[in-house]
């Protein structure tokens, strides 16, 4: 059932509440815009936990979580957190709005039409999320101390291409960090399993690796069309997962150079001793490639060719923010959205999945 205006907030605390983005079952995330004095008017996206779920201890410490890891990494490539509210029966947060589309539906969509991303642009992502992931790992205290955050959660889902072309890496709602209220049990699974690096599923301590392994994945994906690891059945699949029978990447894409290929397969390697060891390393190693092969490598080639590929899409959020300038509300969802994911429940996600998020169009 669509939900009306009846459900909708007209404000939480000073934001004005324009029109809801995706609702879950622990949430829901709305655009909302804030006015100040001289004209000022800035769109945000607010976050909220459902009013009914208001008293559970849990979620609200989840969402506080979120804010507090993602509110100490300083990059231009994160999702930055601006506030903390809780009003009357309302805990939320609210964030950067940004204007764009999830990797997961512009894989989905380039499919559909059997065209492929530009390689050029698969390696512009993965660069500048891994310099976004480094800044993660390095991310420290007010007082100096190392938060050894992990994002435990890279995917196309989490990712999203903004209409200048920047890729913004987003959801650190399962993230481990010292400073969190909430702490992983002992068997617990966080993440989406196709991401998820082979020594997670053997107890292992988790380091900063298995982010890089992830954003291989990613860029596996992008590059292929297809999953790394794919059996006939789940359970074939997470074996393939667990003993690295990754498929080459020349098996399926041999036009792609195969420097390019070697950093993606080194990204994903079975073993995290192989992999690069920090997110900057991966990051240099994919700037190096665009230079030496003359490659574009910027935001505006990325933004030129998004609103190339998707130019519908890009006009409907262009007409929402002309609603959030004017504060025309709407009830009615978009068809091109994929900015954040509600609140989402900790524990183990035993799904396949390339999104876990009910904001994405592709989950």
């Amino acid at each position: 059932m669509r939900a009306g205006f009846a459900d909708i907030p007209e404000q939480l605390g000073r934001y004005e509440i324009v029109q809801r983005l995706s609702a879950g079952g622990m949430g829901e995330v709305f655009v909302a815009r804030v006015a100040g004095p001289g004209g000022f008017l800035k769109p945000v996206a607010v976050k909220r936990i459902h009013p009914h779920l208001s008293s559970d201890e849990a979620f609200i410490h989840m969402l506080h979580d979120e804010a507090n890891v993602t509110a100490a990494i300083k990059h231009p490539n994160v999702v930055q957190i601006i506030e903390v509210g809780h009003e009357n029966d309302s805990h939320f947060v609210v964030l950067d709005y940004v204007s764009g589309e999830t990797l997961s539906k512009i894989r989905r969509d380039l499919l559909r039409g059997k065209q492929q991303m530009p390689i050029w642009l698969v390696a512009w992502i993965g660069a500048e999320v891994a310099g976004a992931l480094h800044a993660a790992h390095e991310a420290r205290s007010l007082e100096g101390e190392p938060l050894d955050i992990i994002h435990r959660d890279v995917s196309l889902g989490n990712i999203m291409l903004s209409d200048d072309g920047r890729p913004m890496l987003f959801d650190f709602g399962v993230a481990k960090a010292k400073q969190r209220l909430t702490h992983t049990m002992a068997g617990e699974l966080k993440g989406k399993i196709a991401y998820m690096a082979p020594e997670v599923f053997h107890g292992a301590t988790v380091d900063r690796s298995i982010d890089l392994y992830a954003l291989g994945i990613v860029l596996y994906e992008l590059l292929t069309g297809r999953s790394p690891f794919q059996g006939d059945s789940d359970i074939e699949t997470l074996a393939a997962i667990q003993s690295g029978e990754a498929v080459l990447i020349s098996d399926v894409r041999p036009d792609i150079d195969w420097l390019l290929a070697a950093i993606v397969m080194r990204a994903m390697n079975h073993s995290r001793e192989e992999r690069y060891q920090s997110g900057a390393q991966l990051e240099q190693a994919l700037r190096e490639w665009a230079r030496k092969n003359g490659q574009p490598h910027d935001n505006s080639a990325a933004a030129q060719w998004a609103s190339a590929a998707f130019p519908e899409r890009l006009q409907e959020r262009r007409a929402l923010l002309a609603r959030v300038a004017t504060r025309q509300r709407s009830n009615q969802p978009l068809s091109s959205t994929g900015m954040f994911t509600p609140v989402s429940t900790a524990g183990t996600n035993l799904t396949f999945g390339r999104s876990g998020g009910v904001y994405d169009p592709a989950a």
